[in-house]
């Protein structure tokens, strides 16, 4: 998956600055590994252990400022489609574009290699997180029921053509 190479300059694929900060995005490394659980932890109430996401390597996006992980993006591709599972910042980065970034990166390089949309689940109470969804072009599509638990609650489903 090419995030990007070239732009931006630097070493890494895909590069963005944000508060006058030059932000890494790319696909992590086992080294990311622990920087990411630790996000996971301060992020949701049901933290996935470090093994899920070391099966995941090559699906998980890292957002990195000045060598520090800040937050990562979990997705799988399915045919046509890509499917963001998992998006978390870093409490002292939140709301600085930092998740856009990530998943702008994502749709970018997703429909260049030939995706037709994505999609993604989120809490029905999550009313924040469902406006930044749809201000980044995503509608609401159904609803799983029970989907998430701790408390138990149905999830959003949200599409986005691209």
């Amino acid at each position: 998956m090419n995030f990007g190479a070239g732009r931006g300059g630097g070493d890494s694929p895909f590069c963005v600055i944000i508060l006058c900060v030059k932000m890494n995005i790319r696909i992590s490394t086992k080294e990311d590994l622990p920087g990411i659980v630790q996000i996971e932890k301060k992020s949701f109430s049901v933290p996935w252990g470090k093994e899920i996401f070391e099966e995941k390597l090559n699906s998980l996006l890292v957002a990195l400022m000045q060598e520090n992980l800040i937050a990562y993006l979990l997705f799988e591709k399915v045919s046509d489609e890509v499917h963001i599972i998992r998006v978390a910042t870093h409490p002292e980065y939140r709301r600085q574009g930092v998740a856009n970034a990530l998943i702008s990166s994502l749709l970018n390089s997703s429909k260049n290699e030939g995706a037709s949309s994505a999609y993604l689940e989120v809490r029905e109470s999550n009313a924040p997180s469902i406006r930044f969804y749809e201000s980044l072009g995503f509608e609401a599509a159904g609803k799983r029921k029970s989907y998430y638990s701790e408390p138990d609650e149905d999830a959003l489903l949200m599409s986005k053509k691209l």
